[in-house]
């Protein structure tokens, strides 16, 4: 068990996602009464929105509301990292942080899950699942691949040690988190990888993490993501960052070395299991093989041009 919190945030960092902010906002603020209801406590809660739009493009949608437990605020610097980073900020004097993307949909009792959860573990970092919700029904090649099939760690139990999680669905002790002093590395800010980092960067400090399966969120998924193009990209993409922030984690020296050996052979091999995997699905006329083949063949290919140094952005000009 840990004390319970004087202060809560709620942190979405959002870039040109207005109509979205419009449903979402009343939600968000609508978690802080629900969670200090259910579980019988008091604090001072509040909405913090990092528009990522120098613009501002998202202050009307945030501040619809006219609510004061919304904390809207501009971060010009482009990129995740640092507006996630401007959150820390804006949260200097805040006992609890929870992230949330700006295409996701938290369920009802998603913060009174999360919170119950670093309470009962006396947990400093606290996740949860996010659930791919389509728009629109997908193409073929993507059913098959099953890339939108179920959320990722779906299969943990509440309570379950990680060591890293994405920042989409987390809540976060911030005591913790100064005590540690760790922040989302700028490297990552355009290219993925940033929450890994931070969060394996915790863990390393000592900090305890989580997981909890009811604190649920659903992503929306439109249409111009449900298509074999944007799969494979994603994919060549986390395959880059992943390797990317593999390498900087390890230690100088041999370590890293041994570390840029091993994931160089391990993406060799996702390249060539791919291929033939997807050969093979093409031979039979398994849509699936195929597809996941594929998959499989462009990550390992995104690991590879990561280790010789090739940076993909794809948060270069939206924060996906």
């Amino acid at each position: 068990m840990v004390d319970p919190p004087r202060s809560l945030d709620v942190a979405m960092a959002t870039f040109h996602r207005e109509e979205r902010l419009l449903e979402l906002m009343p939600l968000l603020l609508a978690q802080g009464e629900t969670a200090a209801d259910a579980l019988g406590l008091e604090f001072d809660y509040r909405v913090l929105v990092v528009d990522n739009d120098p613009a501002g493009s998202a202050r009307a949608a945030a501040t619809t509301t006219g609510n004061p437990q919304v904390h809207y605020v501009v971060e010009s610097n482009p990129g995740v990292a640092n507006a996630r980073n401007r959150a820390l900020t804006e949260a200097a004097k805040t006992d609890i942080l929870a992230f949330i993307d700006d295409d996701e949909v938290p369920h009802a009792d998603w913060l009174t899950n999360l919170l119950s959860t670093h309470l009962e573990y006396g947990a400093d970092l606290v996740a949860g699942p996010v659930y791919p919700i389509l728009l629109e029904e997908p193409e073929l090649w993507v059913k098959a691949s099953g890339q939108y099939n179920e959320a990722h760690r779906s299969h943990l139990r509440t309570g379950e040690i990680i060591t890293r999680a994405g920042t989409g669905n987390v809540l976060l002790d911030l005591r913790t988190v100064r005590r540690a002093g760790v922040s989302f590395d700028q490297r990552f800010g355009l290219t993925g990888g940033e929450d890994s980092v931070f969060t394996q960067q915790l863990a390393d400090s000592g900090a305890k993490m989580v997981w909890c399966a009811e604190a649920v969120a659903d992503h929306w998924v439109p249409a111009e993501r449900a298509t074999r193009t944007y799969v494979l990209e994603r994919s060549y993409s986390l395959g880059n960052s992943g390797v990317r922030a593999e390498v900087y984690l390890a230690s100088k020296g041999v370590d890293r070395v041994l570390t840029q050996v091993k994931w160089g052979v391990t993406c060799v091999g996702s390249v060539l299991k791919g291929a033939t995997q997807a050969l093979f699905g093409r031979a039979t006329a398994s849509l699936a093989l195929q597809a996941n083949g594929e998959m499989r063949a462009m990550g390992g290919l995104g690991g590879l041009a990561g280790l010789v140094g090739a940076i993909v952005t794809p948060y270069g000009t939206t924060n996906n």
